[in-house]
């Protein structure tokens, strides 16, 4: 086990620290959407028409999730004042109907040693019961958010393959949704999807959008669809994120944000008479899962997601084991 895990020696101690985990799945940054304009405005939504809640046998369609997680598994303090952080990685997709289950053609697992740069004698790749393990160093005298996003383009990387792996699955069929903006470099949105389900929206850093197509949003309304042209990428040509905007929560104030999520498409340029279609049965599966209930960030968080979170969090090891291995690999070496 960890046959190529080579660090320099010095290891002066290391611990679980239950208090650090907080740094697990830290809330993402909004986007900042200030060198967007709006191409073209297509309706998903006729008039003055709101969605209706259906159970999922109403909607009678596949439907099925991606998420990822994060979780930070033990951080070991070097003589020199740096930590050495082990992550544990996983992405997946659950089926929400029929079968109500993981879809385990797309579990993904890693995990990650991250070491500041010049500590790793050599980078290695092993495996941890069937787990990849590998290392990535990393810039010590960054601070903890530019860490912690090192480590979500980690994640983000295995939840595109899990996504990719879902859209084979479902093979054109009912529809797909992704936990997460869909940005250029993810699948294109076909009629079942993906649509990526953003609930931390940008900031009002494109006042236009939100005067025009997101204020006044009542319970069930959904915005049209917004075809986006970036005038900062000139690399995605022929490409566009389509955006449409669903209040799923009533909280008194129509002019408010809060309550508000935000569906997001990758399509062709001049294609939101197809996607509104998607948009519709996105912004209706969306409305449909997104209860008030006893779970994290409830309705933001589908009741259906947050299974998802824990059941992958679930299929890490467990910390306190792991670490424990690992220590003693560490210390083997350091002695």
């Amino acid at each position: 086990m960890f046959k190529m895990l080579s660090l320099h020696q010095g290891v002066e101690r290391s611990y679980y620290d239950s208090e650090f985990a907080m740094w697990d799945n830290l809330p993402p940054l909004p986007e900042d959407f200030s060198g967007l304009n709006v191409v073209s405005c297509t309706p998903v939504l006729q008039g003055e028409e709101v969605l209706t809640r259906l159970s999922v046998e109403q909607m009678n369609r596949p439907i099925v999730i991606v998420d990822g997680v994060q979780r930070l598994m033990r951080r070991k303090l070097q003589k020199d004042g740096n930590w050495v952080y082990l992550v544990g990685l996983a992405a997946g997709a659950v089926e929400v109907w029929p079968k109500a289950d993981l879809l385990l053609p797309t579990l993904r697992r890693e995990l990650v040693l991250f070491v500041p740069e010049g500590l790793l004698e050599m980078p290695f790749e092993d495996e941890y019961y069937n787990i990849p393990f590998r290392s990535v160093a990393y810039n010590p005298r960054d601070e903890r958010r530019p860490l912690n996003t090192i480590v979500s383009e980690k994640r983000s990387a295995l939840e595109l393959s899990a996504l990719n792996q879902a859209v084979s699955e479902l093979g054109g069929k009912g529809i797909l949704l992704r936990d997460g903006p869909l940005k250029f470099g993810d699948p294109l949105t076909r009629a079942n999807g993906p649509v990526g389900l953003v609930k931390t929206l940008e900031p009002r850093s494109n006042v236009d959008i939100f005067t025009n197509f997101v204020k006044k949003l009542d319970l069930g309304q959904v915005s049209c669809l917004l075809e986006m042209e970036d005038r900062n990428d000139t690399e995605e040509i022929g490409k566009r994120r389509y955006f449409s905007y669903l209040r799923i929560m009533d909280v008194g104030d129509p002019f408010s944000l809060e309550g508000i999520v935000r569906l997001d498409m990758v399509g062709q340029e001049g294609s939101g008479e197809e996607l509104a279609k998607t948009a519709f049965m996105a912004a209706e599966t969306v409305f449909s899962l997104s209860r008030v209930g006893p779970y994290s960030r409830s309705p933001y968080n589908l009741m259906t997601v947050d299974w998802l979170e824990k059941h992958l969090r679930a299929l890490l090891p467990d910390p306190s084991v792991v670490s424990i291995e690992v220590a003693r690999e560490v210390n083997k070496l350091g002695g």
